[in-house]
């Protein structure tokens, strides 16, 4: 898992397709099942596709339903880290260092780019989605259903 130096030297970036890409179901059968508390978010601010997930998280007042751990905004060569600073920390969920042992838990063969936002399932410690479209990696449909009633309507 390294940085993509041709991008950085041209100042040209292209995502990778999403690696992981499972959907957050209010199906309580389905693998991954709406459940309060049960889903966390990493991200990056210095990533503009996770600080919109980030924002569109806040924006449909998703705090409670979805914990978020911000990762520094500088990346080395070992990929987004979790350490203390202005805006960023470590990671009090799992402990993880790097993002990429989220990737390595999920899948230990895994040897591509590693990338925010990440859904995180606390239950199954597993990625759920990494996707850079903030309605997908916030399933905004079931996650919906954890708000209260009389806040729907204004959620939608």
């Amino acid at each position: 898992m390294e940085l993509d130096r041709k991008a950085i030297a041209t100042d040209e970036f292209k995502h990778q397709a999403d690696a992981f890409r499972s959907w957050v179901a209010a199906d309580n059968a389905a693998p991954f099942p709406l459940a309060q508390g049960r889903y966390h978010l990493y991200i990056s601010l210095a990533c503009p596709w996770a600080s919109r997930t980030f924002i569109v998280r806040k924006l449909k007042h998703l705090e409670q339903a979805i914990g978020v751990t911000v990762a520094d905004p500088i990346r080395d060569e070992r990929g987004w880290a979790f350490r203390d600073g202005p805006g960023f920390s470590r990671d009090p969920i799992n402990g993880f260092q790097f993002l990429s042992q989220a990737y390595l838990a999920t899948d230990a063969q895994y040897s591509g780019r590693v990338s925010v936002p990440v859904l995180w399932d606390k239950h199954r410690y597993y990625i759920t989605h990494d996707d850079i479209n903030p309605t997908r990696i916030v399933p905004l449909g079931p996650i919906l259903e954890l708000q209260r009633p009389h806040r729907r309507e204004h959620l939608t």
